[in-house]
């Protein structure tokens, strides 16, 4: 009982301050694994990229030059991925590459796809790799400067390629691995806490950032990747509890002398395991405010201690426009819909911690600002619930879901929110709408964020947890087709070939609790023998085109799925990727 004690009390001290409420309309609601009639119409074999997304514009031409395809992370491809028609699972091929550990980010590049770039690795030990797409034999490697978070790279139109990491932009001349200038970026947050990612890219070819501060709140998101650190310092407070009962004179000790020793020892155990953290974080990353560090979001409602929008010139690395933040956005929430009026303004989406909130940039003007009145919430974090996926951006409405990751998610909720973005900053736009994903009682979440099926007017969204993929009318919200599947990779789009790209583990945790976990180091050793399969599904109708066991035993590592440009599609594992071609 002591040990379930001072463990509460350590999560409770990564625990959350109440902030408002969130009263969503029962509209918008309706039964989550409704059966939908499908048809399948005829794929359009004359369709081209939005230009709103940044392709064939500011990003490189490439099939995947950004983190999620494009600007608007919409995650579909046009011209790439396996050839359309009968997937022969006999026909297929694989090279794998196994020389490289945990790829997060993969990209293509080159005016033919000639390489395929990968980001990845620890946190301690992060990577940027170059190899050739079709033999995915590494051209060149570089290391970057260790960060709280992985960050993430960029193709330009401009042949260069940037990287973010940490608090540094890094720039691979004409994609030169060897050749490369570091910017510390400019930043009023609190210095190396923070963290700079989901980069993407304006019309007029800017670099556009995003820079968070990291707080303990966040730690509890490896704990639960790494649950044995929760157990030792639960382990810690409640030693320290112990000598402090331990020293209560024989006289004196009672049930309320020891609660209190027990009590008070925990907070002292808790503050200098926290205090041990912040000097290890210290020393391998550089220093940064402790108190604001601890405090935020705990102490002061500081909105997670705000953040940062800029915009870089890509060939001077000048910072041209620079907003703070009323809000954090953490991790990748951000997505960009270009030359969105007649002053081709460009609007940027943010998912904050609580609020989801659009920004517009003005090149005429030079002018960064956010659109009034446009901001509404969409989650309290007294709810239980964790801040939401990275929003896709397609015909002018924006799309996230909230609960990404199984931390500290008392209210079992899932669902899929669409806001419209709106023309001009002084426009009215309707409310947010929302739809609950998730199956009835059981939290849901997924990694990465929603896919846009541009052909089908669909949005793809996924519950890991809850073995569900969803494909929903973008317009609506109402199911066209649901998959049972334990999907956590993320999911893409090769819409002229009507395919839909993703995966599903033989067996795996049963419900959110055990996911972070799962993913970890530990997850080879907790599910021993599991085996991973692509798999590629119909757009129309979600019937299953092909289903092949491409993994055994590597553990269930979240990866990205990419489109490449010779028949074939790259799919990232625990060490390394795997090419698999036709």
């Amino acid at each position: 009982m002591m040990l379930i004690y001072s463990t509460a009390l350590f999560f409770l001290f990564l625990g959350v301050i109440v902030q408002g409420q969130v009263d969503f309309a029962e509209d918008n609601v309706e039964p989550a694994f409704a059966e939908v009639e499908t048809i399948d119409p005829v794929v359009s074999t004359s369709l081209k990229y939005d230009t709103a997304t940044c392709r064939e514009k500011s990003l490189a031409k490439s099939t995947w030059p950004s983190d999620h395809g494009d600007s608007s992370r919409a995650k579909y491809t046009i011209g790439a991925g396996l050839p359309k028609g009968d997937l022969n699972p006999d026909d297929l091929k694989i090279i794998e590459q196994n020389g490289l550990l945990g790829p997060q980010w993969l990209y293509t590049y080159g005016d033919n796809n000639e390489y395929v770039f990968a980001m990845g690795g620890t946190i301690l030990s992060t990577y940027v790799a170059k190899m050739d797409s079709k033999t995915l034999e590494i051209v060149q490697k570089v290391m970057l400067k260790p960060a709280m978070y992985i960050g993430g790279l960029l193709m330009h139109a401009n042949g260069h390629v940037y990287g973010v990491q940490g608090n540094t932009l890094t720039v691979f001349w004409n994609g030169d691995l060897t050749n490369s200038t570091v910017l510390d970026i400019p930043t009023k947050l609190n210095g190396n806490a923070v963290q700079t990612n989901g980069m993407v890219v304006s019309s007029d070819g800017y670099l556009v950032i995003k820079q968070w501060p990291f707080i303990l709140e966040d730690v509890a998101l490896y704990l639960y990747v790494l649950p044995e650190f929760g157990v030792g310092a639960a382990i810690f407070t409640l030693l320290c509890g112990l000598i402090f009962v331990y020293f209560i004179p024989r006289k004196s000790k009672n049930v309320f002398s020891i609660t209190a020793a027990l009590m008070f020892g925990g907070v002292v155990g808790v503050a200098l395991a926290v205090g041990a953290f912040i000097l290890l974080q210290w020393k391998l990353f550089g220093t940064y405010d402790p108190v604001t560090f601890v405090g935020s979001n705990l102490f002061f409602p500081n909105a997670g201690g705000g953040g940062e929008l800029k915009l870089i010139d890509p060939i001077t690395l000048e910072v041209v426009a620079d907003l703070t933040l009323v809000e954090r956005c953490s991790f990748a929430r951000m997505a960009l819909t270009g030359e969105v009026n007649e002053q081709k303004e460009d609007a940027i989406v943010l998912v904050g911690d609580e609020f989801i909130r659009q920004y517009r940039w003005n090149p005429v003007e030079k002018r960064l600002y956010e659109v009034e009145g446009w901001a509404e919430r969409y989650r309290s974090r007294n709810t239980g619930t964790f801040p939401g996926t990275g929003p896709a951006i397609h015909n002018g409405v924006s799309y996230f879901t909230d609960n990404t990751y199984p931390v500290l998610l008392f209210n079992h909720s899932y669902n899929l929110f669409s806001k419209p973005v709106g023309t001009y900053s002084n426009e009215v736009v309707p409310a947010m709408k929302h739809v609950p994903i998730n199956k009835p009682g059981m939290a849901g979440f997924m990694f990465w964020s929603v896919v846009v099926s541009p052909v089908e007017g669909d949005v793809v969204v996924w519950d890991s947890a809850g073995q569900s993929v969803q494909a929903r009318r973008a317009d609506t919200l109402e199911l066209h087709w649901n998959l049972s599947l334990r999907q956590s990779d993320c999911i893409t789009m090769a819409a002229d070939k009507g395919h839909v790209y993703m995966t599903h583990y033989s067996g795996g945790p049963q419900d959110y609790l055990g996911f972070m976990s799962a993913i970890g180091p530990n997850g080879k050793k907790l599910y021993p023998g599991i085996e991973k399969y692509f798999v590629a599904v119909d757009a129309a109708t979600g019937k299953t085109l092909l289903n092949v066991t491409i993994m055994s035993d590597e553990g269930m590592r979240p990866a990205l799925i990419v489109p490449g440009a010779n028949n074939d599609v790259l799919v990232a594992k625990p060490n390394g990727l795997n090419r698999m071609y036709f």
